[in-house]
């Protein structure tokens, strides 16, 4: 995106666009979409120069972003920043965006607007509140944007990704049934799929999904294992799931259902996870001025003591394997703690060892000593996170102590 401030004539925009009483008028400039909606979120950025009342003559740059949730919440964030301040463009971006792993898809004016009037109905028809700052988004709903078919169309390809096989196709598929978002899993069907087939379930997050081949020839007919929770119960679901050559879902059917404990899906869902600890000398605050790269390209949240930065990979080809885990869009995690630990975990080898060469050549590396190197055969880490404890090697020393 080019930031760059440019001083130009404004034009009268068309199509009866209204603005907020303390706007002259405002120009379109760029804008993008995440071709995420298989995934049940789509990110819009919408790029505006704006002349205000108050300085008529003094062109200010307005970036918008919005976040769209297709399950329960609709418009369900929104943050902006005035000015040209890239460094601050980056990090909100990836705060808002950095997990959703898709591409970013140029839209126009139009198309933006016609996809935040249509959360905002999805908003207005559960009666669910719009995020905050509503002065700067509310005037785009005062006149509905009119769209063809084509255009429809057009946008729909936009939000969702190219579906490249059959595996990506049916753990897309059942993400959004299992949602209850039969408009996104409409989107994946040829015919006529029946789709609430859990119509006594809540909403389900899918967990985990395996995929086995049933039957094949000119369709292909898979058994879907799906592991979902909703509010920490878990149940195992059987599903057949019949695909075509353009991996199109041409068939599905219900099969089973067994409800599990929490203890048995962490048994399910366990992989290996990775953790270096340092010794840091340095403060939380210092972290994020020495590890901009980091920071910048993560999702930052504020523990009880210190700073966890969770990396997200850059796409979304875990769905295409046949195996599908939720948490593997995850990359890598820092978690910069008040007690002078550095704590850096992946769930693979290749990309801890990454971590720990970005770390280790980054300003930070002066300060951080490698103090033990570990690797579990279950993610910790949230937990400890989560735990209340400050320390990591007390945290370990308390879970030896219970497993005794």
């Amino acid at each position: 995106m080019d930031y760059k401030k440019t001083k130009q004539n404004f034009k009268v925009l068309r199509g009866g666009l209204n603005v907020p009483p303390n706007v002259v008028e405002q120009n379109f400039i760029d804008g993008y979409v995440t071709d995420t909606r298989y995934m049940g979120v789509v990110g819009l950025y919408m790029h505006y120069q704006v002349a205000y009342r108050s300085a008529p003559d003094d062109i200010t740059e307005l970036h918008q972003f919005f976040y769209f949730e297709t399950e329960e919440y609709g418009l369900e964030e929104y943050s902006s920043i005035k000015g040209d301040d890239p460094e601050s463009l980056v990090k909100l971006e990836a705060n808002l965006f950095g997990g959703l792993g898709g591409k970013n898809i140029p839209v126009t004016e139009k198309e933006g607007l016609y996809l935040l009037q249509t959360f905002v109905d999805f908003n207005r028809t559960h009666n669910l509140p719009l995020p905050d700052e509503k002065e700067e988004y509310i005037f785009y709903l005062n006149n509905p944007v009119e769209t063809t078919a084509h255009e429809r169309a057009v946008i729909q390809s936009k939000i969702c990704t190219e579906i490249e096989n059959n595996y990506q196709a049916i753990h897309y598929f059942l993400m959004r049934v299992f949602g209850k978002d039969f408009t996104g899993a409409s989107y994946l069907v040829k015919g006529n799929v029946l789709l609430n087939q859990f119509e006594t379930m809540p909403i389900l997050a899918l967990c985990m999904n395996t995929l086995d081949i049933h039957s094949s020839g000119e369709v292909v007919t898979y058994m879907a294992e799906s592991v979902v929770e909703d509010e920490g119960d878990y149940t195992i679901l059987v599903s057949e799931v019949t695909v075509n050559s353009d991996h199109q879902i041409v068939d599905f059917s219900s099969r089973s259902s067994l409800r599990i404990t929490p203890k048995e899906a962490a048994m399910k869902l366990r992989k290996s996870e990775y953790v270096t600890i340092y010794d840091y000398k340095g403060s939380v605050a210092k972290f994020g001025d020495f590890c901009k790269e980091i920071v910048n390209n993560s999702i930052t949240t504020e523990m009880d003591y210190g700073e966890l930065y969770m990396c997200f990979r850059k796409d979304n080809d875990h769905v295409k394997k046949r195996i599908f885990r939720l948490s593997d869009d995850v990359e890598s995690i820092c978690y910069v703690n008040e007690n002078g630990q550095l704590l850096a975990a992946a769930y693979t080898l290749p990309d801890i060892l990454k971590l720990e060469k970005h770390l280790e050549a980054s300003r930070i590396g002066v300060f951080i000593k490698p103090s033990a190197k570990y690797e579990f055969k279950e993610p910790l880490m949230i937990e400890f996170m989560t735990s209340g404890i400050s320390d990591f090697n007390e945290f370990l020393e308390l879970i030896r102590q219970d497993r005794e």
